[in-house]
Formats: structure tokens, C-alpha cells, sequence
């Protein structure tokens, strides 16, 4: 009798712990499938791709390391705005860098070189990890431009360019790439890629000292060529510790065709007018080639 009841025991244990266990197995499966999510002690992606960070806004649990992967061909970092880590450095293509949080907080950061490209970590006690805003490779879509709400209720904000030395103001409205749209939260246009031929040249330089010194633009208002539309043109110098501040659209073009910077021109359209001509040359400027006029991204 006591043989029948342990044998009853053992049978009536495991159908009562085996589907337990496999509902828990299959419900850990289909959590770390779900793109975007994480669990505790995994590991969660950032891409660092076409100067901005994806997903820009990634939540994650308490133990869960953040890894960022650099695919832009200009050098980026991964800097805290709060010195909650230490600074990545100069992260060159192909190059990755990890964070574990094991606190739950907001952790915004930056790239150092490109300071309009922000992102944040949002370590949360609930459990599991979602991404939100921007996202990137398979995982991209409409989603994240819908929680941005209406793009009118931003508030308008002015920046900084160049054009023959002269210091200019404009604001950014509208792009062609939907990663640049919602990495400066600004209207994602794609039908502005129609518009390539006709555009104008914005110049963007993606390192050196002066990268954040705002871009150059091949025309201004009161020209027969001026349009508010503008092709996005990366400038990288090939050795960023020469680099000289940069204002001129044929000062670039000169610098280029001596080899000391190179010139990728992009498919992205910009809307973006220039609403003030403000003068004045930037500090050190001077003749093409020379040591010192002022550039950089600055949108």
C-alpha cells in the first residue's frame, strides 16, 4: 500500500510542477524575444547610426548592461550628462561600449563631439524593458513617431550656421530621414527627397574641435540659388587633431580637393531656412585652406 501512495505522490508532483515549469520557460522565451525588452542581467542594444542614438529612449531593469555599437563613420561618444559613468571616449566605427545599471533612475547622455545627439536609459524596478522614441535597425517604425505628439507644439528654436564667414541663424522643420526627425524632434518628410536635385549644400562636420560650431551653407537669402531646402553633406576631417573652424562653402571644397578632408554626401533633405544673417566672421577665420573659420554641426 505505502508503494502505490509514494507512486501516486511522485505522478501527482510532477503534473502539478511540470506545467508550472514549462509556463515559466516559455513565458521567459517569449520575453527575451520580444525586441526591446530585456530582463534582468541581459543585455540590451543602442545603435550610435546616422548621428543619433536607437533606440533613443530604452528602458531597462535594475542588472541589465546597456551596449552601445558605433556604425557612423565619424567618430561618436557615449557621455553622461551627470557623470553617472565614465565618459566612453571616441568611439570609432565598429566600436562598442557598455554600461550595467544596477540603480533605478533617468540616465540622459549625450555624444560629446555631436551634443544634439541625446538619449536616455531609464532603469526601472517594475521588471521588464522597453524601448521607446526612436528606434533602429528591424525594430523601426511609425510607432515612435506617433508618441511624439504634434510636431506645433514644439517650441521653435533657433541655431547657429555659417555662410562666407558670416554668422547665420535658422531654424530646422522638416527632414527627409525619420531617424533625424525624431533624433531632433522635428517633422518627418519624406516626400522632401524629391527635392534632392534642386537643393542647396548644408555641410556638417562630424569631427574636431570645431564640430559644434554649426554648419556651413552654400548660399543665403537674396541669392538667385538660395532655397530653404538642403542636401546634408557629411565633412570629416582625416586628421581630426589639424582641423581648423570652417565658414566657407568653397573653403571646404578646397580642403577637400587637397586631401585633408572628406566630403559623403547623403540622400537626407533638410528644410531649413535661414531667418537671420547675423555677420561677422567667426574667431581665427581665414582664407580657404588656411588655419581657422568657423563650422561644425550645430542642428
Amino acid at each position: 500500500m505505502t508503494r502505490y501512495i509514494r507512486r501516486w505522490w511522485g505522478v501527482g508532483l510532477a503534473a502539478l510542477l511540470v506545467p508550472s515549469l514549462v509556463g515559466l520557460l516559455l513565458a521567459r522565451s517569449v520575453l527575451a524575444a520580444a525586441p526591446g525588452h530585456a530582463l534582468p542581467g541581459a543585455t540590451a542594444q543602442v545603435a550610435i547610426q546616422n548621428f543619433a542614438f536607437a533606440p533613443q529612449s530604452l528602458t531597462v531593469a535594475p542588472g541589465t548592461t546597456v551596449v552601445w555599437t558605433q556604425k557612423d563613420t565619424a567618430a561618436h561618444t557615449v557621455t553622461s550628462d551627470s557623470s553617472a559613468w565614465p565618459d566612453s571616449g571616441s568611439l570609432d566605427q565598429g566600436k562598442t561600449f557598455s554600461v550595467t545599471f544596477s540603480k533605478p533612475g533617468t540616465y540622459a547622455y549625450h555624444c560629446s563631439i555631436h551634443p544634439s545627439m541625446t538619449g536616455t536609459i531609464i532603469v526601472s524596478a517594475g521588471g521588464n524593458s522597453s524601448s521607446g522614441g526612436k528606434s533602429g535597425g528591424t525594430n523601426a517604425g511609425m510607432g515612435m513617431m506617433m508618441n511624439m505628439g504634434p510636431m506645433s507644439t514644439r517650441p521653435m528654436t533657433t541655431f547657429t550656421g555659417w555662410y562666407d564667414d558670416q554668422k547665420v541663424l535658422y531654424v530646422s522643420t522638416d527632414t527627409s530621414s525619420k531617424a533625424e526627425a525624431t533624433s531632433e524632434h522635428i517633422n518627418y518628410a519624406p516626400a522632401l527627397a524629391k527635392s534632392l536635385k534642386s537643393a542647396e549644400t548644408i555641410y556638417v562636420i562630424t569631427n574636431g574641435r570645431f564640430a559644434t560650431r554649426g554648419p556651413v551653407f552654400s548660399s543665403q537669402p537674396g541669392e538667385a540659388s538660395y532655397t530653404p531646402l538642403w542636401q546634408e553633406v557629411m565633412v570629416t576631417w582625416k586628421n581630426a587633431d589639424a582641423a581648423v573652424a570652417l565658414g566657407k562653402d568653397d573653403q571646404i571644397d578646397d580642403l577637400a580637393k587637397a586631401g585633408k578632408l572628406t566630403l559623403m554626401k547623403t540622400g537626407i533633405v533638410l528644410n531649413c531656412p535661414i531667418i537671420k544673417v547675423m555677420g561677422g566672421a567667426p574667431s581665427g577665420s581665414s582664407s580657404s585652406g588656411s588655419s581657422g573659420s568657423g563650422g561644425g554641426t550645430g542642428y
